[in-house]
């Protein structure tokens, strides 16, 4: 999937749609190994119908090693501003790979394999951009579960065409706020809002396919959203890596 002039393209509706995995690391090396475990997943579900290739952007010797333990790409950005390591990380994906989408996928997230299928319809009909409506945490510390349907995008389980980042690159532009943090989600959507290209909301009804797991040095702590309270098995269920975030 790696090449040297890379276009935009118009997926066919008989190829398999190249995905590139869309992945900062730092720290938190016992979440990271599930959310390695979750992108090995998606990438064994339906090649036929998905060509997934991972990538990461790593600050530590740690958390390259277990990159290239499953034999993902990756390469090595300062870790702050996040901004910063985001934007580079795409400016090299972009160059050096063949992509319909990226999906963002945090090193504390898993989506389902059926989230997949849930995607397809809107890769198909070469969406730009598109979000899912809502989101799952699970939080290590009170063992808490909670839903958060969302108003707006957030990065978990985000497409982003090559065709809105090519636009984007095409005006100098950049997709994150470069000395930024925190509201990187709303900093992009804010970019690509700017030169047109609007957020496409993927209607889930509650179902689960997307987790977030909160640990103690998450920059939003699993307090902030409302509906606390949801049974943690129930929403594990529906992940391969349940016993491995039990344990946690």
């Amino acid at each position: 999937m790696k090449k040297s002039n890379p276009k935009s393209s118009i997926i066919n509706h008989q190829s398999s749609i190249k995905i590139l995995t869309f992945t900062p690391v730092w720290r938190r090396h016992e979440i990271f190994y599930i959310c390695l475990e979750g992108i090995k997943r998606i990438k064994e579900y339906d090649p036929d119908r998905f060509d997934i290739r991972p990538f990461f952007m790593v600050s530590e010797n740690a958390a390259a090693r277990m990159v290239m333990s499953y034999g993902f790409d990756f390469i090595f950005v300062q870790n702050a501003p996040l901004g910063n390591k985001k934007n580079e990380g795409l400016q090299y994906a972009f160059e050096n790979y063949e992509f319909d989408y990226i999906l963002e996928i945090g090193s504390d997230d898993l989506i389902t394999n059926a989230y997949l299928d849930r995607a397809e319809p809107l890769m198909r009909a070469n969406a730009m951009q598109f979000h899912p409506s809502n989101c799952w945490f699970y939080d290590t510390i009170s063992k808490k579960a909670a839903l958060y349907d969302l108003p707006k995008i957030i990065g978990l389980g985000r497409f982003i065409s090559r065709e809105a980042i090519s636009r984007m690159l095409l005006r100098k532009r950049q997709l994150w706020n470069s000395d930024g943090v925190r509201g990187m989600d709303t900093w992009s959507w804010r970019q690509l809002q700017q030169i047109g290209i609007e957020s496409e909301r993927l209607e889930l009804n509650g179902e689960i396919h997307t987790l977030d797991i909160k640990s103690e040095i998450n920059i939003n702590q699993m307090f902030k959203f409302d509906e606390v309270g949801i049974d943690p098995a129930k929403l594990l269920n529906h992940f391969p890596e349940k016993e491995k975030i039990l344990a946690l």
